[in-house]
């Protein structure tokens, strides 16, 4: 497997048209993550071992700190800091003006670990309105009918559009692409859109949503089809 990057527009550069890697992690794992990925290794340690040492690992990591140390591991160093101005030599630390936080850097085995790392560029993709859910109230259905009249709701990312400009909006589009627009429109939000159901004749629909991204205005469609008796 390979890190994965893909390429975003530096605006913070002073080359215009240049371009920064962004990299595109597969997920996050946590501690019982890495213990699975432990045992599936062949690790000989039980995994319930694995945790209790893990465990008090980090107990006593947390434990050096409060008493003063900087702890060196292979992985990360952690040293104590404390954040905030003292107002003259003679100032001491105040709760209400200073904080103590933790510096983590990487340690000495983990700075070299990606030298040997294969990495893999991923093509940009375009964002559009991503509908993953589509309720009809008059029915308590979901993804399957709309009652025309009633009152429904799309869920799903990046669903925000300007309801003023008439290229955008919600869309109901029959067989030969003849459309309806949304008129009554009583919420909208990037992951959530509450409106009232236009006079639809009987048919079946594909729902999209059309925002604006830029200058342009993209669409994005659920996935099932819905039905109008």
């Amino acid at each position: 497997m390979s890190i994965e990057y893909s390429l975003v527009e530096n605006k913070l550069g002073t080359n215009e048209g240049s371009y920064r890697a962004m990299v595109q992690p597969k997920g996050t794992i946590d501690l019982d993550g890495v213990i699975d990925r432990m045992a599936r290794r062949g690790s000989t340690l039980m995994r319930e071992d694995a945790l209790a040492n893990q465990e008090a690992y980090f107990e006593t990591v947390i434990l050096l700190l409060r008493e003063g140390y900087n702890v060196t591991t292979p992985t990360a160093n952690y040293s104590a800091s404390i954040k905030g101005v003292f107002n003259s030599p003679d100032d001491a630390f105040d709760p209400g003006r200073h904080k103590l936080e933790v510096r983590v850097n990487p340690g000495s085995g983990l700075r070299p670990a990606l030298d040997k790392a294969t990495v893999s560029k991923l093509e940009p993709t375009t964002p559009i309105p991503n509908l993953t859910l589509f309720h009809d109230h008059e029915s308590d259905s979901n993804n399957l009918k709309a009652t025309p009249g009633g009152g429904a709701k799309i869920k799903g990312y990046r669903l925000k559009f300007d309801q003023s400009d008439p290229e955008q909006g919600i869309f109901f589009v029959a067989p030969g692409d003849v459309e309806t627009r949304v008129s009554r429109v009583l919420s909208i939000r990037p992951s959530e859109v509450v409106f009232i159901l236009p006079e639809l004749p009987a048919n079946t629909y594909r729902l999209e949503v059309r925002a604006a991204f830029g200058k342009q205005v993209r669409a994005g469609a659920l996935t099932s089809k819905l039905t109008v008796a």
